[in-house]
């Protein structure tokens, strides 16, 4: 009986165990979710908007429809226009204040009065509103060049008129249409300014914590990938995650950058200005990319079947992701603990023999560590300074740097704007023809399709994309919502939850796939029409699928033959902003190193530098896709060698000490030679020399044999020794890249 007992707590001591692990490992899945959610969207920007915009509908047409039940009045259309009053309210104003976006708001009422008046009236003339309905659609995009707030009336025009003209609304219900206008904005302001206003301490404070999250998420992927060493398939890939991740954690430090103009982060954190603030996310950015290359090369070399190096190196990491910066004012004690996993890391790291390149990684990679350390310290003393101080009358606030006028002259050709509102209005009266043709009860689906497709895309190239996405995603949201549509058929409220989905979850993936964003759109489209006309059929899907695309086919015919923008044009145009942007960053580096008093705002400078880098990748997306394989691999290295320069160009951005004078001549001859090479980049990307020479700088024997010599003996890295080191891989790279572009090379010393 004894033993039965035994055996039997055995084997529930097994199980408790068993059961245990499993509720651990699904519990740290559920956190790993979570935090990748909460990392995903900076600040919860995309899920405050698109909630506001869902309320808004919601409230505007459950409003109306009480409002017109209790008139005795059942008109359907009257509460949709409503909520689609409510929606544009929110997702249409651009404006950059609060005030401005007021002021916008406070005008849709009208620009949608206007319309719906006009629609309705010139719906008993024969091909009236046709004509009327391209006027909104020119000045959206003629009149956006003097602000948003034009383009966010006209698209307000439009819609109404659309609407008017779809639903045929007769001219006698009009003021019922003015009764949902009223509504729908009122709970659009309502909603943006009153119940969920914006906030942007409380945004900057969320976008930093989705800063931090991604951060730690990255120190635990790099923890695994130094663990997997002996697993070759699980190190690819989780060195594809590594990659991956490190790319948004810059695309997040960028967010949380552009947000600093609006806000004073010392009303959030004392003590803590806009310039510390963005030093702070500089550093923590650059540590993770010196982070990546120097784990990379001592897994290539194989250092980490040393189990001690792994063993302290995963202690470092842990250490530092303890580290609660601007999260905790006494973060000291995890800073001195910090501080000595790195000690024990950087004594370990002189035991172990390293080539010279691994060597320099691991020096930046504890200069990096370093300085992070002493930047945390610095604003815990501000904080705590600022805290102490209780009784101060002003409180000092950060100058915002000083506005660069860039215009070089104006360009005499076309303004983009009025290029758009061209092929728009082309687009659009064939759209209106062929609508007649193909669909004549919705004879306006292909000028909706057109018009839209024209928003956000200013080359041949996206607008090419976006057709392509706005396709595939109505063709497969057709076919799931013609299917879910018959499943809910007669359940009026189940239908209608699922249209509020719909406009949810199309409206917060729009940022993330506008595939998946229409997608969602015929969804709701297809459950509208089967609540509205007592079911959906093949005909009628059908028929918006062709629609969508004829529309997108002649917005693409419109981009490509009427007043084309090439995508190589915008490509390069984009790329000269970032060779003007790395010019200043490196003639300012200078500048700084020769204790300029007031130097650029070197910082700001590289998160410029990492934005127009992102813009060229967007903009040269659809040339990556091209199918030619000379056109690929060609802007393929252009990206890479571009997003080269800028991983050299930030690791200038050092504590500096003092400059050793010998090599300070070196660099100044250097940086002339860099200033000549860029400047010759420049011209061959305008097209203005045929013939074009840049600069291949050797430095001289004499000259590395002292760096040689010192990185040896010395065993330390110091300012000079690291400026030159990354001043020459600069100019490496733009040899490379304008040999690319047809320059010839000559040959210098230094």
């Amino acid at each position: 009986m004894i033993n039965r007992c035994r055996k039997v707590a055995t084997i529930a001591q097994m199980f408790y165990h068993k059961a245990m692990t499993t509720y651990q490992i699904v519990l740290n899945r559920i956190q790993h979710m979570r935090a990748r959610l909460t990392a995903s969207d900076p600040g919860l920007t995309r899920l405050i908007t698109t909630t506001k915009a869902t309320l808004s509908v919601m409230t505007s047409v459950f409003f109306v429809s009480a409002l017109l039940a209790l008139l005795d009045q059942g008109s359907l259309t009257v509460s949709i226009f409503a909520g689609a009053m409510g929606l544009l309210g929110v997702l249409v104003v651009f404006d950059d204040t609060r005030f401005k976006k007021q002021v916008t708001t406070a005008l849709l009422p009208i620009s949608a009065a206007i319309s719906i008046t006009a629609g309705a009236f010139l719906s008993q003339y024969p091909h009236a509103s046709d004509v009327v309905i391209l006027i909104p659609i020119f000045s959206a995009f003629y009149f956006s060049k003097f602000g948003s707030r034009y383009f966010s009336i006209s698209m307000v025009s439009f819609i109404s008129i659309y609407f008017s003209s779809i639903l045929g609304v007769p001219f006698q219900d009009v003021p019922w249409f003015y009764l949902s206008i009223l509504v729908g904005i009122g709970f659009a302001y309502l909603y943006n300014f009153i119940i969920i206003r914006d906030q942007p301490n409380v945004t900057l404070k969320r976008s930093l914590r989705s800063f931090h999250v991604q951060i730690n998420l990255l120190f635990n992927l790099i923890g695994s990938y130094v663990s997997s060493s002996d697993q070759e398939r699980q190190r690819k890939a989780l060195k594809r995650e590594l990659d991956y991740n490190a790319e948004r954690l810059n695309e997040y430090a960028q967010k949380v950058s552009s947000q600093l103009s609006n806000v004073h982060p010392e009303e959030i954190w004392p003590g803590v200005t806009k310039e510390q603030l963005r030093i702070y996310l500089f550093d923590a950015s650059m540590l993770i990319e010196t982070l990546l290359p120097t784990m990379d090369d001592l897994l290539k070399d194989g250092a980490f079947q040393n189990e001690s190096l792994q063993r302290t190196t995963a202690t470092l990491l842990q250490a530092i992701r303890d580290i609660r910066a601007l999260r905790h004012i006494d973060s000291e004690q995890q800073i001195q603990a910090a501080e000595r996993r790195l000690e024990e890391f950087k004594q370990l790291t002189i035991e172990t023999q390293l080539d010279s390149e691994t060597f320099f990684l691991f020096n930046r990679l504890i200069t990096m560590c370093e300085h992070v350390f002493a930047n945390v310290r610095t604003l815990q003393a501000l904080r705590t300074q600022a805290i102490e101080v209780k009784d101060r009358d002003n409180m000092e606030e950060d100058t915002s740097a000083e506005e660069e006028d860039d215009q070089e002259g104006k360009d005499s050709r076309m303004e983009p704007t009025t290029k758009k509102a061209i092929q728009a209005v082309a687009a659009g009266s064939v759209s209106i023809v062929l609508g007649y043709i193909l669909t004549p009860s919705q004879q306006y689906w292909i000028l909706l399709t057109a018009f839209i497709i024209f928003m956000g895309t200013d080359t041949v190239g996206r607008t090419f994309l976006k057709a392509v996405e706005r396709t595939i995603g109505t063709v497969f949201g057709a076919i799931i919502g013609f299917v879910i549509a018959q499943f809910v058929y007669g359940h009026t409220y189940v239908e209608i939850g699922l249209i509020f989905l719909c406009i949810f979850m199309a409206f917060y993936f729009l940022p993330i796939s506008y595939s998946f964003m229409m997608f969602w759109i015929t969804m709701m489209v297809a459950m509208l029409y089967d609540l509205l006309l007592g079911g959906i059929t093949w005909g009628v899907l059908g028929a918006r699928v062709v629609d969508t695309i004829v529309g997108a086919a002649l917005a693409l015919a419109a981009a490509a033959y009427i007043l084309p923008k090439k995508t190589q044009e915008k490509v390069s145009e984009t790329t000269l902003d970032y060779f003007s942007h790395l010019n200043k960053l490196l003639n300012g580096t200078l500048q700084q190193l020769k204790g300029d008093p007031e130097p650029l705002d070197l910082t700001e400078k590289t998160f410029e530098m990492d934005e127009t880098l992102s813009q060229l990748r967007t903009d040269a997306e659809s040339m990556r896709k091209t199918p030619g394989a000379t056109t690929r691999t060609r802007i393929e290295g252009w990206i890479t060698r571009i997003a080269t320069l800028n991983y050299y160009a930030k690791h200038l951005l050092t504590p500096t000490a003092e400059i050793d004078d010998q090599l300070q001549a070196v660099i100044d001859q250097l940086n002339e030679y860099i200033n000549d090479n860029i400047d010759t980049i420049q011209l061959l990307l305008k097209d203005e020399r045929s013939h074009a020479v840049v600069w291949d700088v050797e430095v001289l024997p004499s000259h590395m044999a002292y760096f040689n010599d010192y990185e040896n003996n010395e065993r330390k890295l110091t300012d000079s020794y690291h400026h030159f080191y990354y001043i020459r891989l600069i100019n490496q790279t733009l040899v490379s890249f304008a040999t690319d572009l047809g320059a010839q090379t000559e040959r210098t010393s230094v």
